[in-house]
């Protein structure tokens, strides 16, 4: 399905410019790095864990 968005974009986007590439296991990792990251801070009542937790 990913494969499809992108070769939709790609139709669109004719004048040159290349869709990069994003590998989408690297994004969810981050992203579960990122929560529990804040759901650490958040346990020593850190504000910043609570923002981290609640923008992810």
């Amino acid at each position: 399905m990913y494969g499809y968005f992108l070769a939709g974009l790609r139709q669109h986007w004719e004048f040159g410019m290349a869709v990069p590439h994003i590998d989408i296991k690297s994004v969810i990792a981050f992203t579960m790095f990122l929560k529990a990251f804040g759901g650490l801070l958040f346990i020593t009542s850190s504000s910043f864990g609570a923002v981290v937790l609640g923008n992810g």
